[in-house]
């Protein structure tokens, strides 16, 4: 599962604005991803989606809490 938001024209207009934004915050980290990335990364879009868009996001592991991600 994938937070619907994800699908809405508010959240389409700002993603390519938002993976430049979260790819600044991780900085190397974000060109190496490191075995278990894939946490940081979504912690940090969420931050990032709320501080700077006011858009509550949740993550495929908060939508999916039987599944293991590396």
């Amino acid at each position: 599962m994938h937070d619907p938001i994800e699908e809405t024209p508010e959240y389409q207009k700002i993603e390519k604005e938002l993976e430049k934004l979260i790819e600044q915050r991780l900085g190397d980290r974000y060109h190496q991803r490191p075995f278990g990335f894939c946490h940081i990364y979504w912690d940090v879009k969420k931050e990032i989606l709320k501080e700077e868009f006011g858009i509550d996001w949740k993550s495929p592991d908060e939508l999916n809490p039987n599944i293991i991600f590396d």
